[in-house]
């Protein structure tokens, strides 16, 4: 950026864990959705990056003058439903559902399978990266240009690190193509969760 003559900044965050609730194309838009339009139900971490990353662009950009001014504004358009309209009307405008915000028209997957934990104990990590392996395994990403994406598949309701979990208690929802891809990404989800 620097060499384009841009300026730039980098903010460094917490990759140790799936950012909101989900993974997947269809079920990380449904969280966009819900993000914008059910306040009391918002991700704390995904409400503290939003503004810090949305304060860096109006600051940035020379629409703020500092970044809490900018989180105050970017707070109010949040609290005011600016930003959900603003939102709704950019997807319009790309050719998607004109009522997005009521009918998204997303697709679901026909398998859902509830990952039990094995044992009780508290979620201590993490491997975000594994996680994103299973989605990409489900037919959610792509391993090969040209490769078909399944924006239905992936994983939901992922729970926080920290959380107390009992035995059989839901570690998350995987969404799959089939009871064979729904098995196989369950034991890859158990894997890469530290239950201790």
């Amino acid at each position: 950026a620097r060499g384009a003559g841009l300026p730039a900044t980098a903010l460094v965050t917490d990759m140790n864990q799936v950012l909101g609730r989900s993974a997947g194309n269809a079920l990380e838009l449904r969280d966009a959705i819900d993000f914008l339009t059910e306040p009391a139900t918002r991700d704390p971490r995904m409400l503290t990056l939003t503004l810090a990353l949305g304060a860096e662009l109006l600051v940035t950009g020379g629409l703020q003058s500092g970044p809490e001014p900018a989180r105050a504004a970017l707070q109010q358009a949040l609290d005011s439903g600016a930003a959900t309209e603003r939102f709704a009307r950019m997807v319009s405008l790309l050719g998607g559902p004109v009522d997005v915000l009521h009918d998204a028209g997303l697709p679901a997957a026909p398998v859902q399978v509830a990952v039990p934990a094995p044992r009780r104990g508290r979620l201590l990590a993490c491997d975000v990266r594994a996680l994103g392996l299973v989605v990409v395994a489900l037919g959610g990403g792509r391993t090969r240009p040209g490769d078909r994406v399944d924006p239905r598949v992936g994983l939901s309701q992922l729970l926080p690190l920290g959380r107390a979990v009992n035995a059989g208690d839901t570690l998350c929802v995987v969404h799959a193509g089939s009871d064979a891809a729904a098995a196989a990404a369950a034991a890859g989800v158990q894997d890469r969760k530290s239950v201790v």
